[in-house]
């Protein structure tokens, strides 16, 4: 998407409409026509950048993917996805990183980011449920606070590999995501890995 492209180059702060436009190749005053300010352009191209890979997910699950598969492929998506996926993360862990710290003076930014995550949310506590019923996964966890959990390690992570910490490989946050998951649902993620046998990122 034109918007998301543009965001993830120059920011939220220092993207204008101006910008947006020529990226699509209309005129500013015609993206005004539909979208009230800049924020609220943006914030409808956050939620839409989330809203393919979420119906995605949503999809498989309904259609059986195991639970085991869905945590571990969430994992790898989030911080080392496949080499054909890695323009989709590059923009898109950029654009929640503008959209985090705008947030926090901007209200309609901050309700479309915590809006993505509630689904989320639900989606994944509704995997780690369904893996719980067919004993996939332990039972005594609590599917919405393991989640929510998993959540903030997984974000520390992005921040951390967009920034290019030198003491954070790709590596490292994918073995210690999977050992949170493994550790605290009681499988073993690296069955279900596509990424355990890759080199060091």
């Amino acid at each position: 998407m034109a918007c998301i492209r543009v965001v993830a180059k120059r920011g939220f702060a220092r993207t204008r409409m101006s910008d947006i436009a020529d990226e699509i190749g209309v005129t500013a005053p015609l993206l005004l026509h539909y979208f009230g300010s800049k924020n609220e352009l943006i914030t409808q191209a956050l939620v839409a950048s989330d809203e393919a890979y979420l119906s995605e997910f949503v999809r498989e699950f309904q259609a059986g993917a195991g639970p085991a598969q869905l945590v571990v492929r969430y994992v790898e998506d989030s911080v080392w996805p496949a080499v054909d996926g890695s323009a989709w993360w590059g923009e898109a862990s950029a654009v929640w990183m503008n959209a985090w710290i705008t947030a926090l003076h901007d209200p309609s930014i901050a309700e479309a980011r915590a809006a993505e995550d509630r689904r989320w949310r639900a989606a994944l506590s509704d995997v780690v449920a369904k893996g719980q019923e067919e004993g996939v996964f332990r039972s005594e966890v609590e599917p919405d606070t393991l989640v929510r959990t998993l959540f903030a390690l997984l974000d520390g992570f992005m921040v951390q590999l967009v920034l290019d910490d030198p003491e954070v490989s790709r590596r490292f946050a994918y073995d210690e995501s999977l050992r949170f998951l493994g550790r605290e649902l009681g499988f073993d993620p690296h069955e279900f890995s596509s990424r355990s046998r890759a080199g060091a990122g």
